[in-house]
This record gives C-alpha cells, sequence and structure tokens, in this order.
C-alpha cells in the first residue's frame, strides 16, 4: 500500500466494507508508544501478549504481515498482541517497519 487510507473510507481491495473492517489490520503495524496506549495496556494487561517467534512471524507473514518488519520488530525486543492484534514494544523503544 502506497497510499495512507483512512479508516472509514472504502477498502482498496474492492470488498465494499470500510477499510478499518476489511484489510487494516493486516497492513497495520502499531506500536505502543503514548501514555494513551500505556493505559489501555494497563486495562488489556499482559493477557495474549505472545513472544514473536519464528513459526509466529512465518504465520503473521501469511496473513500479510511484513516479514522483514517482524524480525526487526523482533529484535527491539516487541511481543505480539493476540488481543489488539498489534506489535507491543518495550518503553522508550523507538521503532519503525523500515529499521
Amino acid at each position: 500500500m502506497s497510499q495512507k487510507v483512512s479508516r472509514n473510507a472504502p477498502c482498496p481491495c474492492g470488498s465494499g466494507k470500510k477499510y478499518k473492517n476489511c484489510c487494516w489490520s493486516t497492513y497495520s503495524v502499531r506500536a505502543i508508544t503514548s501514555p494513551a496506549d500505556a493505559g489501555i495496556e494497563q486495562i488489556f494487561g499482559t493477557a495474549g501478549q505472545v513472544e514473536l517467534t519464528e513459526a509466529l512471524i512465518t504465520e503473521l507473514a501469511g496473513r500479510g504481515w511484513e516479514e522483514r518488519g517482524l524480525r526487526s520488530a523482533r529484535e527491539a525486543g516487541a511481543v505480539y498482541s493476540t488481543v489488539r492484534n498489534s506489535l507491543i514494544f518495550p518503553p522508550g523503544v523507538m521503532w519503525s517497519p523500515d529499521d
């Protein structure tokens, strides 16, 4: 995806659904970095947080996640949240998928 798509815009895949209800989670790699996100983690706790193993990276890559970005995130200490379908980084880690 080269252009940023609004979450409420029609999905570029042509399904007719809103992007947030279709392919958004497939292309979204989000890091928890703000105090608000930290508050969300206090609500969810650490339930559903799993280590980025080779098997999980392969599975997520099969769902459209970028394998190179997942490996880079693992090296930065990230874990995968099954509850939020996102990556969670240790406090203070600044990361981008291009690292």
